[in-house]
């Protein structure tokens, strides 16, 4: 989690508080500052605060709630990228995050094993 005045470069809003220590360990390894809410109420004032270049929801776990994070994160001033993951048999929360805006939606397996890329695409500044 990202100290009160670090910025956070990557916001994740997730449940799963296993896939969130593997998501907050691959970006410290980066070198990402990152910050992780459960609360999907909280977004609006979270993206206000760190401004963050990538938003992660995990479609399941967040449910209720993560198709309306998928829209704040796409209509926020500070435009983050917005990359849902799903289970692949979920295609309704799919197709929904794809409508509400979100800019990739990976099944849960994919965005595992992408996930530094993702990270570093998103995150590291080229030098």
């Amino acid at each position: 989690m990202a100290n009160a005045s670090e910025t956070a470069t990557l916001v994740v809003a997730i449940n799963d508080l296993i896939f969130a220590t593997k998501i907050r360990t691959t970006a410290d390894r980066l070198g990402v500052s990152s910050l992780t809410t459960r609360d999907s109420s909280q977004i609006d004032g979270i993206l206000d605060e760190h401004k963050p270049t990538l938003l992660l929801i995990d479609l399941n776990t967040l449910s209720p709630g993560a198709i309306d994070v998928v829209r704040a994160g796409c209509t926020h001033a500070c435009a983050p990228v917005v990359i849902a993951f799903v289970s692949h048999v979920d295609e309704r929360l799919a197709r929904e995050a794809v409508d509400a805006g979100a800019h990739h939606v990976l099944p849960r397996s994919k965005f595992s094993a992408d996930l530094p890329a993702i990270i570093s695409e998103h995150c590291c500044k080229t030098q």
